[in-house]
């Protein structure tokens, strides 16, 4: 009788330290698939600009700036931190283009990083530039601008420089419920 209780009781620490095992390996997935996940990249809308709130193109000559310089210029930062859409301010419509003004050519868009000279002059274009956008601001430099060239900034962030607060008490939780499994198993061995 002795000898099965003994069996039973062996048996049964086994299928603990399988367990045990089972769950730090569970553990250890969810903590790498958290790490996974928190480091990729997202965008996040930081403002957005009119093509006509850039200053005014003459008497003297004005840089021509991409979408993203432009960006970069208004919002800190470098143009690689970026990505530009022309439709809204939602992360799901980012369609990576921008509004842009051309001396002598007009109104168009193009791509966000299109650059095709370091000065606005004739044939060059510009993400902030007063010039066809807004050029009611001529004549009233604090009028708004209500035309449509609205450029939209989205700042690139990686999420694994902050944790976010739910994936950091997860980490800690399964952290803290391995340390304290290990300590009850070797208080009972």
């Amino acid at each position: 009788m002795v000898w099965i209780l003994h069996s039973a009781h062996a048996i049964v620490l086994n299928l603990l330290k399988l367990t045990m095992r089972t769950i730090s390996k569970f553990l250890n997935g969810a903590v790498l698939a958290v790490a996974a996940l928190s480091s990729h990249a997202s965008p996040v809308f930081v403002g957005s600009w009119n093509v006509g709130d850039g200053p005014v193109y003459f008497p003297e000559t004005q840089p021509a700036y991409s979408g993203l310089e432009a960006a970069a210029l208004l919002f800190g930062g470098d143009a690689s931190d970026y990505v530009i859409s022309t439709i809204d301010a939602l992360v799901a419509n980012i369609d990576n283009m921008a509004w842009y003004d051309g001396y002598g050519i007009g109104l168009g868009k193009l791509a966000e990083d299109f650059d095709n000279g370091a000065e606005y002059t004739l044939g060059i274009r510009s993400a902030y530039i007063l010039d066809n956008s807004c050029n009611i601001r001529y004549f009233s430099p604090t009028s708004p601008c209500l035309d449509g060239f609205v450029n939209y900034a989205f700042r690139i962030t990686d999420a694994g420089e902050v944790p976010e607060p739910a994936s950091l008490a997860l980490v800690v939780a399964a952290l803290g419920g391995v340390v304290f499994i290990r300590r009850r198993n070797n208080k009972n061995t």
